[in-house]
């Protein structure tokens, strides 16, 4: 996988929870193929919108549903 630094359409995106410190990944996609099951997020939700754009060591706020979360794009990548 290549390394990139901007959040961008199909990406793998690790995210952490500036508060608990935990690790998120998964895949930004279309909304037809959006699967939080296997790990894909759609651009249109709001927690993939509040990333798209993004870059590496970015802290972006979202509003949970119980509460805003604070992430930080740790790292992005596409395949090659």
């Amino acid at each position: 996988m290549a390394l990139h630094s901007l959040v961008t359409l199909n990406n793998r995106i690790v995210i952490q929870d500036i508060d608990s410190g935990e690790l998120f990944a998964f895949f930004l996609v279309e909304p037809d193929r959006h699967d939080a099951k296997t790990g894909k997020i759609s651009i249109s939700t709001s927690l993939g919108a509040a990333l798209i754009g993004k870059s590496t060591g970015t802290v972006v706020a979202w509003q949970a549903p119980s509460r805003i979360r604070r992430f930080e794009v740790r790292s992005v990548s596409q395949s090659s």
